[in-house]
């Protein structure tokens, strides 16, 4: 495993690697042979940031409509015995998977969205909007699972909070009732930090070390920044791009030399092309690029 400063040095060499990368897509569209240069979308990218801001807006839409009551967790982890971050961060998932799963089981199918964030000391913890409210009996249960069954953190780090909707769609207050206002807004406050505070040492690191957690030559799984549940997630989708142009040839833009030609197979068209351009395309380039 690498040190915190190795893995911050290699993320910044992906970062400033993947600046200018993009993909250059020609194909034909009703009979028309066309061209379409596609940024390399990463989670640091702008271009992702906008996507995933178009998402929340879709889910203030949804909210709007619906108007339900709230409660929301922060689950917080111990931070002795992990010598490295991603050991902690593998353990606040694992954990935080098996209480999200004993929730539905309290309460049945319910939406809710999570946010991660690091702590000022580069450890993570888990924020979780949960749209339904929970009982007085039910939050001393999941305090139970979490502090004593799962031996995750402590009682006093586990912060839960009643949310209250209202028709007016009124604003949330800091101090006594709690109302939502806006989802998005809500969970936004947590997650641009993440994604906008490079500047801050445990913003950069919570990052790299999330970065380092999906690549390939190391044990560890991928480590999100968000989650929602099935419902959300399908009420946030953008559209898709477009179905009907049939991609001919592929090339990859450096932005330094002249593009290279990827070979082109059939699972592109299959699998559409943001997820063949996050995954098969980059990854030729920056393997090799080692």
């Amino acid at each position: 495993m690498l040190s915190d400063s190795e893995i911050m040095l290699k993320f910044q060499a992906y970062l400033k690697q993947t600046e200018f990368l993009s993909i250059i897509l020609t194909g034909i569209k009703e009979g028309e042979l066309i061209e379409i240069d596609m940024p390399y979308i990463h989670r640091w990218k702008e271009e992702y940031k906008k996507r995933l801001l178009a998402k929340f807006y879709k889910l203030d839409e949804w909210f709007a409509s619906h108007n339900l009551d709230a409660t929301f967790f922060t689950f917080t982890t111990r931070q002795e015995d992990f010598p490295f971050k991603a050991d902690q961060y593998t353990f606040l998932k694992e954990n935080f998977q098996s209480i999200r799963d004993n929730m539905r089981k309290m309460k049945g199918k319910f939406p809710y969205i999570w946010v991660a964030e690091p702590h000022r000391s580069g450890y993570a913890h888990i924020h979780m909007l949960a749209f339904t409210a929970f009982t007085y009996d039910e939050k001393e249960t999941v305090k139970r699972l979490w502090c004593d069954k799962y031996n995750a953190g402590v009682r006093e780090a586990l912060d839960i909070q009643d949310i209250k909707a209202v028709d007016d769609f009124g604003e949330h207050k800091k101090t006594g009732s709690h109302v939502l206002q806006s989802p998005k807004n809500y969970i936004l406050k947590y997650l641009k930090k993440t994604f906008n505070d490079e500047t801050d040492l445990s913003y950069f690191l919570f990052s790299a070390t999330a970065w380092y957690m999906g690549q390939k030559d190391n044990e560890y799984c991928r480590f999100r920044f968000y989650g929602s549940s099935r419902d959300l997630s399908y009420i946030m989708k953008l559209d898709e791009f477009d179905t009907d142009f049939v991609v001919m040839k592929v090339e990859l833009n450096t932005g330094v030399d002249e593009p290279i030609e990827i070979y082109l197979n059939e699972k592109f068209n299959e699998t559409g092309y943001e997820k063949f351009l996050c995954k098969d395309v980059t990854e030729l380039y920056l393997n090799s690029a080692k």
